[in-house]
């Protein structure tokens, strides 16, 4: 759930209040002008301050009636314990919502959904105590738009965080007490080849760190899983899109068509968790198009074209397909279209006073061959991969990919009868910050990889109501 369209002032939140029987008190981070950049996950969203909020956490919708026997899918040295299912993931995998990574989005997330259809009672994910709740990241959307311009303006979340700056100005985010009880190992803001590798050959990320000093790598390998869920790559490309990496850098994570590189890449989550005497069952994501998520929506290129007063030759090309070229929305085009930004101000950004070409690339257009050439041709042999690895270990796979296009092009309805909205902002599925879903996102994922185990292994477990989930 993502907060309302009223923005949510310090005099609406109260001083004290209650989840879960605990008294929390609110509590503002004195250093958050620190944090505001270390903590901006989504480099193209335009955040214009900081709030104090309190938003209600999304409740979960009524258990299922009766809960699926899986004993006949436990690996043999299981048999009679509690059913064990892990999951392993980047961002999406994690709950990461609305731009930041908190306890609600993580109590939503799809593998705490599927575990809740399957009836178990011990699926634990790594949350923030509660006094934390809000975690790292989190925005809200506030009307204030001090450009004018078209792009959603949003507030950092200043209270209850889980994460702070201490004496020596160094960022610290709250340890998880409970590693050894972890279901969900879920990684946000993780890249492929760090989660592929375990975390064991570096890459800093502040979310596997609070997980425990080489940890990860020593519970993901020793788990007595009967079921794997995992899903990664996606992480990979918003961020390329984002601007946070070169367009070829995805390639350098499994060089194209090489399969043998990518089973070594996979051999934890393929060869060591489907054959052998340390037989799971595997269920795989593959990785969707982030071309389909609605930030690059926002404005049409022609409404670019249109809009451009100064140097228009220097964003488009002479043969460019206004029909067919997309922007991504972020605070640079926000300026070019703002209709309170002089004139002048807009040609020094369009135009590099050095060499008089061009501006930054987060300017111009992104034109369908350089979308072919380096986001849509790694992610599509990314996913032929994940399909010839599961023809030969015999696992099904979850295909996000169809499921983000379908819900672009209007085309997908919930098995319980509701229409998915590509709508930015304030549709249904995709939270505030326009990459990851929400919490009834969430709860439609969750029922795609239901809907790949019952099928592929006849498990039966029961489909989300996911009407519940838009509360």
């Amino acid at each position: 759930m993502s907060c309302g369209e009223k923005d949510i002032l310090k005099s609406d939140v109260p001083d004290v209040y209650v989840i879960n029987g605990d008294t929390i008190k609110s509590r503002v981070e004195k250093e958050i002008s620190l944090l505001k950049e270390r903590t901006r996950f989504i480099k193209s969203l335009v955040i214009v301050g900081d709030t104090t909020v309190f938003i209600p956490p999304v409740r979960p919708g009524a258990p299922p009636q009766s809960s699926p026997d899986l004993r006949e899918f436990q690996r043999p040295e299981n048999k009679g314990k509690p059913f064990q299912y892990y999951a392993y993931g980047s961002s999406l995998t994690a709950g990461f919502r609305d731009g930041g990574y908190f306890n609600d989005g993580m109590e939503t997330s799809y593998p705490v959904l599927i575990a809740r259809q399957m009836g178990l009672t011990d699926f634990k994910t790594p949350t923030f105590s509660h006094q934390n709740l809000n975690g790292v990241g989190r925005l809200v959307p506030t009307h204030f738009n001090p450009t004018g311009g078209p792009a959603p303006k949003f507030k950092l979340v200043n209270n209850n965080l889980g994460i702070s700056v201490n004496t020596e100005k160094d960022f610290e985010m709250e340890k998880n007490r409970e590693i050894s009880q972890l279901k969900n190992w879920a990684v946000a803001n993780s890249e492929r080849w760090q989660l592929l590798q375990l975390f064991k050959d570096g890459g800093e990320n502040i979310f596997a760190d609070r997980l425990g000093d080489n940890e990860y790598s020593v519970y993901c390998e020793k788990n007595p899983a009967d079921l794997v869920t995992l899903e990664s790559g996606y992480t990979d490309l918003v961020k390329m899109v984002n601007g946070e990496a070169l367009a070829g850098s995805f390639d350098a994570i499994i060089p194209w068509g090489a399969i043998g590189n990518n089973e070594q890449r996979l051999a934890w989550g393929t060869t060591n968790l489907v054959t052998g005497e340390r037989k799971r069952l595997l269920c795989v994501a593959n990785i969707p198009d982030p071309m389909d998520t609605p930030l690059f929506y926002v404005v049409t290129a022609r409404e670019v074209y249109n809009s451009l007063l100064v140097k228009r030759d220097l964003v488009f090309h002479s043969n460019t397909d206004l029909d067919n070229s997309v922007f991504l929305m972020n605070s640079t085009l926000d300026s070019l279209l703002s209709p309170r930004v002089n004139l002048a101000l807009k040609e020094d950004i369009v135009v590099n006073k050095r060499t008089k070409l061009g501006g930054p690339m987060d300017v111009r257009a992104y034109y369908s061959e350089f979308v072919s050439n380096s986001v849509y041709n790694n992610m599509r042999y990314k996913n032929i991969e994940i399909e010839i690895l599961s023809e030969r270990y015999n696992f099904p796979v979850v295909d996000l990919h169809g499921l983000f296009k379908k819900i672009r092009e209007g085309k997908f309805i919930t098995d319980d009868g509701v229409q998915v909205e590509f709508k930015y902002p304030g549709g249904n599925f995709y939270s505030n910050d326009g990459f990851y879903p929400t919490a009834f996102g969430q709860a439609i994922i969750a029922n795609e990889f239901i809907k790949a185990l019952n099928k592929h292994y006849g498990m039966k477990i029961p489909l989300i109501k996911t009407r519940e989930y838009l509360k």
